[in-house]
């Protein structure tokens, strides 16, 4: 068993939250954020580049361009700097020989003090382009994806390539103390470097709601995130099939794009299928997922693995309860019986049996659970909060 207390003095300090006045080492600072889309740094990321930003900072984004780059343009002191060779699915031993080269010679030109990767490929070479340039890195680990979860021998090829990576970092971040762990025991990375924080975290000015659920009638539940096997959906599907006959008037919602470059994607027919059955309401996409959430009296996330949904956690600053899977990632969502319940993943038996239990619970004792949810992220998932949580990691590579 992993000893997973404090290990040595950064750890300590970080443990007892006694870090922030050190995030003054920060200002002026070249700080780069790479990722594998600027989507996932808009989304994901924001709260990191705000707090950079008021503490002086000077921020780089290096990643693909895509849509939201009009969102992260018009952000001040921030320099956008496209990655051409950077190919989500692709093994092409030169597209990858392309995309190291690349991030070597940018990480060259812009010289920054220090580099904070996000997804696999990022992780891997830009870890790699850091450490032979001298320049402080950290690889920040948001979940394990589909090879982790499928292909045991591309988790093998992966798990060595991690472990080479990870070799040039200063520290290793992950989003679950479950993540940490297993790449402890496999001794892909060392306990030393190792830190776990709370996921992303939610802005909890943007996500709240207004909405008192004790004055409406109806039942509704939502599933939210990609149609990915790997998500739940069919248990969630399967699950909703068999409540609707039972309790007709209960509603079933699916939030959620089809993502066909995923190998775990549901097919077009598939879907197809699920609408015909007349047990859900499909809604394909939003640009603002608040309405449905503000409608909505409970969130359901089977997942078979995550780092740490955001979904679930802006689903609970608008006051969601929450029931989600017993496994890593969505466990640190959940107290049993607090502000949800947890279900074995892939069982879809257990899930029906949580739904059927919350709607069979009174309509006082459900708004109860959605406060304790909001009480729940309010002292854990704060975005401010994980923001302060990773710079302060990132200000002891310059004690």
């Amino acid at each position: 068993m992993i000893n997973i207390k404090p290990v040595n003095k950064f750890q300590q300090n970080y443990a007892l939250k006694e870090d922030l006045h050190l995030l003054t080492n920060l200002s002026n600072k070249k700080i780069a954020i790479v990722a594998n889309t600027c989507w996932n740094i808009y989304n994901f990321r924001t709260n990191i580049i705000s707090r950079l930003l008021e503490l002086n900072a000077k921020v780089y984004i290096i990643a693909p361009i895509d849509e939201t780059i009009q969102f992260l343009s018009k952000l001040e002191n921030v320099t956008i700097v496209p990655l051409n060779n950077l190919k989500r699915n692709s093994s092409n031993p030169f597209s990858e020989l392309a995309l190291f080269n690349e991030l070597y010679k940018k990480y060259k030109k812009i010289n920054p003090d220090f580099i904070l990767h996000y997804t696999i490929k990022p992780n891997i070479y830009g870890s790699v382009a850091a450490g032979l340039m001298k320049i402080k890195s950290a690889s920040v680990v948001t979940g394990l994806g589909y090879t982790f979860i499928h292909k045991a021998w591309m988790k093998k090829i992966v798990s060595k390539m991690y472990k080479f990576a990870f070799g040039f970092n200063d520290y290793v971040i992950f989003e679950n103390q479950d993540d940490r762990l297993l790449f402890i025991e496999s001794e892909i990375s060392s306990s030393l470097k190792s830190i776990s924080v709370k996921g992303c975290g939610v802005n909890l000015n943007h996500f709240k709601t207004e909405v008192n659920r004790l004055d409406r009638d109806g039942l509704e539940f939502i599933f939210v995130g990609r149609l990915l096997y790997d998500k739940g959906i069919v248990e969630y599907i399967e699950s909703a099939k068999y409540l609707i006959n039972k309790y007709p008037d209960v509603k079933f919602t699916v939030l959620g794009l089809l993502d066909e470059e995923n190998p775990s994607h549901v097919s077009r027919e598939k879907l197809l299928t699920w609408i015909k059955s007349n047990a859900i309401q499909y809604y394909s996409e939003t640009k603002d997922v608040r309405p449905f959430l503000e409608k909505a009296d409970c969130i359901v996330l089977p997942s078979y693995r995550e780092g740490l949904p955001k979904v679930i956690i802006e689903s609970m600053a608008m006051s969601l309860p929450v029931i989600t899977t017993d496994t890593a990632g969505c466990r640190e969502t959940v107290e049993e019986n607090y502000n949800g319940f947890l279900v074995p993943p892939k069982n879809t038996e257990k899930l029906i049996e949580a739904m059927e239990k919350f709607i069979n619970l009174s309509q006082g004792a459900r708004f109860k659970m959605g406060q304790r949810s909001l009480q729940k992220v309010n002292s854990e998932f704060k975005d401010t909060t994980i923001a302060n949580d990773i710079l302060s990691i990132v200000a002891h590579a310059f004690v």
